[in-house]
């Protein structure tokens, strides 16, 4: 993890994946439990459902 001379931004290698159920999933190793999933939902004006897990860094 690498933060900017300013401290406004952070620099981190993350993992992006597309799931077989059409929902997107992103991680990063550098942040403990950090796990977001963007889940088709079609009940939802947006068509989408974001879930946001943990973000203790590691």
């Amino acid at each position: 993890m690498r933060i900017s001379k300013n401290g406004k931004s952070v620099h981190v290698e993350i993992g992006i994946w597309l799931d077989t159920d059409g929902s997107i999933h992103m991680t990063c190793n550098e942040l403990r439990n950090f796990h977001i999933a963007v889940i088709p939902n079609q009940r939802d004006a947006m068509g989408i459902l974001l879930c946001i897990e943990g973000l203790q860094s590691a």
